[in-house]
């Protein structure tokens, strides 16, 4: 099947290395004045480095660090946290939100809180793509959600969600061998190949150069996320910067 998810518009900016895996914080309820956290990873469109949308991270307090141990836990704390205590609009504006799910989660079908359009689900690497898996993908991409493969190491793990997937992503430490190296060429050939007869999109974690991104944008991957594009900073930089 063909990836539908719209293309973004908004430039990303002037500079090499653009903002930001920012905190967006928010009051929970006025009785308790209880702060909560997302962290915001932006994704870049790697040929125009366009913003395209952000992948949201559980956080625990303005630290912006993963400190959780529970998957479960941080994913639907996240899901909360865009849905009732910041909002989504808030935290992505228009663009795509891209948020991890565990097992149970996806099956659970905890993303139905999330609107269809603007949501991709990440399958996160140790999930492991059984039939009842499998058939909640299938179950997802039908009510409209885009889904993400996370952290490929293996082009072979795309094949059981093959006619679902809109976007594989590339782990970092292949990225890492990039522009040179022969074990992430490999890699990052064999899933684009696969990718276009699959219909779905590519994405590159942990873009960190120049000539990376140049590298992967040259081997036809459409997306990117890393320190390349996206320094931390401040969430009031983030709204002079995306308006989001």
């Amino acid at each position: 099947m063909s990836a539908s998810l719209p293309t973004p518009s908004q430039p990303a900016g002037n500079s090499p290395a653009h903002p930001s895996p920012t905190l967006a914080p928010a009051t929970a309820t006025a009785e308790t004045e209880e702060q909560v956290f997302i962290a915001r990873q932006p994704i870049f469109e790697t040929k125009t480095q366009r913003l395209y949308g952000y992948e949201l991270l559980f956080r625990s307090s303005e630290e912006n660090k993963y400190t959780a141990t529970d998957g479960r836990l941080a994913s639907s704390q996240t899901i909360n946290r865009a849905v009732h205590s910041i909002g989504l609009d808030a935290v992505v504006g228009e663009k795509k939100a891209f948020i991890n799910i565990t097992r149970d989660l996806l099956l659970e079908e905890i993303y139905c809180l999330l609107p269809a359009q603007q949501t991709v689900v990440e399958i996160l690497e140790d999930l492991i793509l059984d039939e009842e898996v499998v058939q909640a993908c299938a179950k997802l991409r039908a009510a409209g959600y885009g889904l993400a493969l996370d952290d490929i190491t293996d082009a072979d793990r795309c094949v059981p969600l093959a006619p679902f997937v809109d976007i594989i992503k590339l782990d970092k430490s292949f990225t890492d061998d990039l522009p040179h190296g022969e074990r992430g060429l490999r890699l990052a050939e064999a899933v684009g190949h696969l990718a276009s007869d699959m219909g779905a999109n590519t994405e590159a974690e942990g873009i960190e150069t120049a000539e990376q991104a140049a590298c992967l944008a040259a081997l036809g991957w459409e997306f990117g996320q890393g320190f390349y594009f996206s320094r931390p900073l401040s969430a009031e930089a983030a709204e002079a910067e995306y308006g989001a």
